[in-house]
């Protein structure tokens, strides 16, 4: 088990997803089971390289990025995060300097 810790409630609805899909369970606190803990990296990866695309290709200012990043994160589709990746290059730090997972699209 991977245990989080307590978590933003903008993910409370990411974590009952989670828990229907018996990727994780509830107990005052989400624990991820290793698939859970799987997509959560890649989730998390994906808010980052998008809020890196935001900022570095679109030009917006990295605090105007979050809310944008959060909705962008969750399209399934992974050759649009292989050519956000492909454009950013080698990026290892979004621009609020969170380290970007390399996640294989």
């Amino acid at each position: 088990l991977f245990r989080l810790g307590k978590i933003h409630k903008t993910y409370l609805a990411i974590c009952h997803g989670e828990i229907e899909k018996n990727l994780g369970q509830w107990n005052d606190e989400l624990v991820r089971y290793e698939d859970g803990k799987k997509l959560s990296e890649k989730i998390v990866a994906q808010h980052r390289l998008v809020e890196s695309f935001l900022v570095e290709i679109m030009g917006f200012n990295a605090d105007q990025v979050h809310e944008i990043a959060e909705e962008l994160e969750h399209i399934n589709s992974p050759v649009f995060f292989r050519k956000v990746k492909k454009m950013l290059g080698q990026k290892k730090i979004d621009p609020h300097g969170s380290s970007i997972t390399d996640i294989d699209f």
